[in-house]
């Protein structure tokens, strides 16, 4: 990006809880913010490099920072979009946009700000969650059509995988997901309350319904792996930000609403698996970062909740 596009973002940083986990937070809770730079429902978030990518839903445009400060460094379709899901494709250096209004995907380049491609717009009807795969296959999520639509790179054909109901390979609004290390694909299937883990071709490999035997999942949101493939996801109704292990069992949950946590609704891990990125739509829209580079033991640090 443009040296001389970075400002400040200008609205309050401040920490929502004295831990170590925070390194800085940014929320739209502050009486000096200035008009227009405030995040309004910002629904996902993703790193490419060091830099973060919000999708700043109700202000109508995608947010760049540095995820190391805070600091703004450009926005890309201000006004003029309504993002729901962004993803980085390092194939292309494009950032990825779902665009609600019109439902398609807007790929913008990272050097240039500008808008280069978009595609999609017959194939969807509530298109939600993205990601990337390692060889530029995008994978996009539909919540009214309950399924997952895959573009394979130089292609302009959609392969859909799955339908509406409650068996493994169906869904009932699968709202975000994810690529991991080895190109398997996780999904939040909300309304079945699981996380439901594909490979490329359509074949489901592992449904993980539970954190713990009693504690079922609410509604879960955004979804991230980190580079070990453990697991990282926003349980929207309990307020909840939980690691599970790469093969779906519960680990801890490394947030909760006493960390003033609410309504988590994206989530990202950045490439070196060091620093985790949260947006929340709750009464108040929030954009944090924590580190992940800690001890073993870390259970003095995070509330276990039961």
């Amino acid at each position: 990006m443009n040296a001389n596009l970075t400002r400040k973002f200008n609205i309050a940083k401040k920490r929502l809880f004295e831990g170590p986990w925070m390194k800085w937070s940014i929320s739209d809770d502050d009486p000096d913010n200035i008009d227009g730079l405030n995040l309004n429902s910002p629904y996902d978030v993703c790193f490419y490099d060091n830099n973060l990518v919000v999708a700043d839903t109700e202000n109508k445009q995608v947010v760049i920072l540095d995820g190391k400060k805070g600091e703004l460094i450009t926005t890309l379709g201000k006004s003029a979009i309504s993002p729901v899901g962004v993803a980085f494709d390092r194939n292309s250096n494009h950032i990825l946009v779902v665009e609600a209004q019109r439902q398609c995907i807007l790929h913008y380049d990272v050097n240039t700000g500008q808008c280069v491609e978009g595609w999609g717009k017959h194939h969807f009807k509530d298109a939600r969650g993205i990601g990337i795969t390692s060889n530029g296959s995008v994978v996009v999520s539909d919540i009214e059509l309950h399924c997952i639509k895959i573009r394979e790179p130089g292609s302009r054909k959609l392969k859909r995988l799955g339908s509406y109901g409650t068996e493994h390979h169906t869904f009932r609004y699968p709202m975000y997901l994810n690529i991991d290390s080895n190109d398997r694909i996780l999904i939040s299937d909300t309304h079945n309350n699981c996380i439901k883990t594909f490979d490329m071709s359509g074949n489901i490999l592992r449904e993980t319904r539970e954190l713990r035997s009693e504690k079922p999942f609410g509604i879960l949101s955004g979804i991230s792996t980190m580079p070990n493939r453990n697991i990282i996801v926003c349980d929207y109704l309990n307020n909840f930000v939980s690691m599970l292990s790469n093969d779906g069992h519960y680990i801890r949950h490394l947030l909760s609403s006493k960390q003033s946590i609410e309504q988590p609704t994206g989530v990202s891990i950045n490439s070196s698996g060091t620093d985790m990125a949260v947006v929340s739509a709750g009464l108040y829209s929030t954009l944090s970062v924590y580190s992940l580079d800690q001890p073993t033991d870390i259970s003095k640090d995070i509330e276990i909740v039961d």
